[in-house]
This record gives structure tokens, C-alpha cells and sequence, in this order.
């Protein structure tokens, strides 16, 4: 798929990324400043979409996204690392609107090139990157939760149970 960056005006054309994802929906920001991807990270967010989002949306339909790419100013508005892999355009914060846990469950078992798949329960998203990007590296094979107990990143089988009260399911 081709995608453009910006037009003149600097305003994000609604370019495919993928048969379901535009390039509008993967650089939303609601935070007022420019968040237009430079040509590299379109390249990166093509990716993304064909490789991890499009097969989880075959699975599960419809995938909201809230979060893409991120500028560096909109990175630093909305909290977020500065090595986050929505900076290259390589991670997205998500959800379908149905079952969360399943689909975190489907993305954990998944073939799918993931760099990082973390599930915030309490916030009702989901949060995935490519392996393939530059963002930040977990020590715990990049799969994890957010376990709102700890407020700390946690591995999959531990957080699970903090989380749900109950083993990682197999």
C-alpha cells in the first residue's frame, strides 16, 4: 500500500496503511499538536497494520485505535516514554470492543511478530508492538500486564494472577 505523509497544508491524508487502517486513524491525537510521520515511520506503520493489526482484526473484527504513532511532542503530552515505539511508528494501543482478555490471549498465542503485547485491564486496551522496532526492549519476553496492584509492568504469568486471582491460563 502507498501512503502520503502530509499535504502541503500539513494535514494527514486519509491513505491506507492496510485494506482496514488509514493513516489518519493510526496518527490521531486529540492533544492538539501536529502529528503528522515522516516517511520512514508511514513505512513502519504499514507494517504494523498488515503484519500484527490486520491478522488480529480478521480474528476479532473491528479494531479501534486509540493510539499510533506519536510525534515527540505528542509522546511528551500524553505521558509516554521517551524511547515508546509509537515514536517510530511501530506500536499501537488498541481494543475491539470485545472480549480484551481473549484477545490478549489470541495475540499471546499468536505466531504474530510482536515485539511487546501489554494489557491494561483497568483501562480497557491493549498495547502492541512490532519486533522489528526500536522501542523499549522488557526484560521478560516482552509479554506482559499492567497489574493495577503493583502499578509496575509484570510478567504475563505473574500479573495474571495478580490481576484475575487465578493462574495464566494455558
Amino acid at each position: 500500500m502507498t501512503a502520503v505523509g502530509a499535504t502541503r497544508r500539513g494535514v494527514v491524508e486519509l491513505s491506507c496503511l492496510s485494506p482496514h487502517f488509514t493513516l489518519a486513524e493510526m496518527s490521531v491525537t486529540r492533544t492538539g499538536h501536529s502529528n503528522v510521520p515522516p516517511g520512514p515511520v508511514v513505512e513502519h506503520l504499514i507494517r504494523l497494520c498488515e503484519e500484527i493489526l490486520e491478522p488480529i482484526r480478521a480474528e476479532w473484527g473491528p479494531v479501534k485505535v486509540y493510539s499510533g504513532y506519536r510525534s515527540e511532542t505528542v509522546n511528551s503530552a500524553v505521558g509516554g516514554a521517551p524511547n515508546s515505539a509509537h515514536r517510530t511508528g511501530d506500536a499501537a494501543d488498541f481494543d475491539t470492543g470485545r472480549d480484551l482478555v481473549g484477545v490478549y490471549l489470541f495475540i499471546m498465542r499468536s505466531a504474530l511478530p510482536i515485539g511487546q503485547v501489554i494489557l491494561y485491564p483497568s483501562r480497557d486496551f491493549i498495547h502492541v508492538s512490532h519486533r522489528e522496532g526500536t522501542g523499549f526492549t522488557c526484560p521478560f519476553s516482552r509479554r506482559a500486564l499492567l497489574s493495577p496492584s503493583k502499578g509496575v509492568y509484570v510478567p504475563a504469568a505473574e500479573g495474571w494472577r495478580a490481576v484475575f486471582g487465578v493462574g495464566f491460563p494455558r
